[in-house]
């Protein structure tokens, strides 16, 4: 079982809290997603996957959920420095 993750957790912990939930088929994330939004508000590249990512897990297509989170991990990891974040699904 993962590890609880705040809600001000930075947005690298929110994704692997995520991933986690996702491939547990946990609807958990739904609230780490929003908690994931929150984090990412002031980044207008990451709402639009971000959108998808909800959708797809609030359709409780996990399938679907996981590579949409896929891409917003790719999405986050090309906003960061190389030596501070590498996307696990990239």
């Amino acid at each position: 079982m993962p590890v609880p993750v705040e809600g001000d957790a930075p947005p690298s912990a929110l994704l692997l809290r995520a991933r986690a939930l996702i491939e547990s088929h946990d609807t958990a994330a739904v609230e780490c997603m929003r908690a994931l939004a929150a984090s990412l508000s002031d980044q207008a590249s990451m709402q639009e996957p971000l959108k998808r990512l909800e959708v797809s897990i609030e359709s409780y297509n996990f399938e679907l959920a996981r590579l949409e989170l896929d891409a917003l991990d790719r999405a986050f990891a090309a906003t960061q420095p190389a030596s501070r974040y590498k996307a696990d699904g990239a």
